[in-house]
């Protein structure tokens, strides 16, 4: 609808009255007169007149321009109202999938047509009523507002769709579009709706939608090569083609059977390719279902013979091709493959380090490598309980058997050689053509000396902290990045009565105020200076200092340390060992004072 605007109307009649009058004044000036009048008399009857003709003028363009006015508002409001009428009486007529309202500023609902007892089973006079209660309420809550928003974009309004229920419970979907009127103050002060029934639309976009995803589903899980030409191209294709040609979804599609990426020029028979393609595919657009043999190309341009079959079928006005590649030496393929299979999984288990046997769903060894034979001795068809006690190990062989994967780690009683040894087994269960559990594969890693080098290597290390534990002397590693500790040996509690846990929390400042106060500087000379690199070389230094006991005592202590420096020059960490040496610092004390005496 073109929007009529009473105020733009109005400013261009006042721009017309305005600019008529000073036209008007500057035509009558005296000056201008002069110019064009000779005749005295006529020059002073027009210079009395002149009022009067402005007036008259000016009366005559006011008439006119409301005259105009009225006449095309009349027109416009005769021409709504039989418009108005028109739409009534349409709607009246296709009640049962449409139906029609109107609502004014004063009053919702003013008039709203009886295709809503048809559509939705309520009566007129109660809709209006309870619209809200049976849930209409977006048909008029603010809709002078939404649609008021919308003032300057007024040339079309979009439908708007909403879920409703009939009187009997029953879902209905709708669409509803607006019309509206304007009035003399450009404000809305009709609105006009039409509701439109889409249930059955929305039903079939719905099943249709359904239906699309079922045969995509079904198109894409189908474990056939499966095409879609149109014409004499791919048009569409499932994952099966693409593997089958070894060849991307999007280099498949739009290229013909006949491409010289998919085919060679000639078939086996001697024929074209091209022309033996045309002409099937010409017979099965033409409703003749075309079966035949073809040699198509993989990738890597390596032959492979398949079975086509051809049909048509139709979309909307179109004809298409549906077509299956059947794979001739699949079946042989597969065999093949499966030998290789076998043949791997031999190689595997007899050139393995590891003992690796097979045993069948009856638990007796049908073949094991050397490895399983050195370290179990002469099996002779015995089965694994025979040869191996540990019940946590025989029941992770009965899972196995039961067609579940396991892994057993400890120790095992060999029964032949009487003895125990630590090993990691792993048991992987194996498949028949059935898919029944069928025996399985036993894999053994032999960990006798590395359980041994444990054993070692904890005695070891248990001794190691005694001694740490009982030293003099404290063992440190300093990382300068952080200015924390990565290391303290144990015995940093016989010297200073701190654990090496508390000394881990502390950082380099709360460190640094365990220092005696006369000792500090000296210690931030020396450090300052340490962290200069020696161009190849690491820094080593002896440096006294008194640090305050865990009991608030100070000690003397003789720190031994390096500092170490990555290629770069910059200082990556310090390591030392400390010794107390507050008794040595107290002899000398002592030695020093009996010296001044004697002196």
């Amino acid at each position: 609808m073109k929007k009529n605007n009473p105020r733009k109307y109005l400013f261009n009649a006042m721009l017309i009255f305005i600019g008529t009058g000073i036209g008007l004044s500057i035509l009558l000036q005296d000056t201008f007169l002069d110019l064009i009048i000779t005749n005295t008399l006529i020059w002073h009857y027009i210079n009395q007149a002149k009022p009067f003709i402005i007036f008259i003028t000016l009366g005559i363009i006011f008439f006119s321009t409301l005259n105009k006015a009225l006449r095309k508002q009349l027109f416009l409001s005769k021409a709504m109202e039989e418009s108005r009428q028109n739409q009534v009486h349409v709607l009246e007529h296709i009640k049962k999938e449409f139906f029609f309202f109107r609502h004014t500023r004063e009053k919702e609902f003013e008039h709203i047509s009886v295709g809503i007892y048809e559509m939705f089973g309520y009566q007129r006079e109660d809709f209006k009523i309870n619209f809200r209660k049976y849930g209409f309420g977006f048909l008029y809550d603010n809709i002078f507002e939404t649609l008021a928003k919308h003032i300057e974009n007024i040339a079309k309004l979009p439908e708007f769709e909403y879920e409703t229920y009939t009187s009997e419970g029953k879902k209905k979907y709708i669409s509803v579009s607006y019309n509206y009127t304007i009035d003399n103050k450009g404000d809305l002060s009709i609105i006009e709706g039409v509701v439109r029934d889409i249930s059955s639309i929305k039903a079939s976009e719905q099943g249709k939608k359904e239906k699309v995803d079922m045969y995509r589903t079904l198109f894409e899980a189908n474990n056939e090569a499966i095409v879609i030409l149109k014409a004499d191209k791919f048009i569409d294709c499932n994952a099966k083609i693409s593997k089958m040609f070894e060849a991307s979804f999007e280099e498949v599609i739009m290229h013909t059977p006949y491409s010289y990426k998919f085919s060679p020029p000639f078939q086996p028979d001697g024929r074209n390719s091209r022309e033996k393609a045309l002409e099937k595919i010409r017979l099965a657009l033409s409703g003749f279902p075309q079966t035949f043999l073809w040699q198509h190309l993989k990738s890597n341009t390596q032959p492979f013979m398949v079975e086509v079959t051809l049909s048509r079928f139709t979309e909307g006005d179109e004809n298409y091709l549906f077509g299956i590649l059947i794979e001739m030496d699949a079946e042989t393929k597969t065999k093949n493959e499966l030998i290789a299979q076998k043949d791997n999984l031999r190689n595997i288990i007899f050139n393995n380090p590891f003992p690796i046997a097979l045993f069948n769903k009856n638990g007796k060894v049908n073949n094991c490598n050397e490895a399983f034979k050195k370290l179990f001795g002469e099996l002779n068809d015995k089965e694994i309980t025979e040869i191996i006690q540990n019940d946590d190990f025989l029941a992770c062989y009965v899972h196995c058997c039961n067609g579940e994967t396991q892994s057993f780690s400890g120790e095992v009683h060999l029964t032949e050689k009487d003895e125990k040894i630590c090993v990691y087994t792993s048991f992987i269960p194996l498949f028949n053509e059935l898919k029944q559990a069928d025996g399985g594969l036993v894999i053994l890693e032999e960990l006798s000396e590395l359980h041994e080098l444990k054993k070692r290597f904890s005695e070891c290390e248990k001794g190691f902290v005694e001694i740490l534990s009982n030293a003099r002397e404290v063992l440190y590693k300093l990382i300068c990045s952080s200015g924390r500790y990565e290391y303290i040996s144990p015995s940093l509690t016989n010297v200073l009565g701190y654990t090496p846990d508390e000394f881990y929390q502390m950082n380099a400042e709360e460190i640094k105020d365990l220092l005696h106060p006369e000792d500090t500087e000296k210690s931030n000379l020396i450090i300052a200076k340490l962290i200069v690199p020696i161009p190849g070389q690491d820094v080593n230094r002896i440096i006294d200092y008194r640090i305050r006991h865990k009991d608030g005592h100070y000690c003397w202590l003789s720190d031994k340390y390096s500092v170490h420096f990555d290629q770069n020059g910059v200082p990556l960490h310090i390591s030392g060992n400390v010794v107390d040496i507050t008794q040595l610092k107290e002899a000398e004390e002592t030695l020093r004072k009996y010296n001044k005496l004697a002196n």
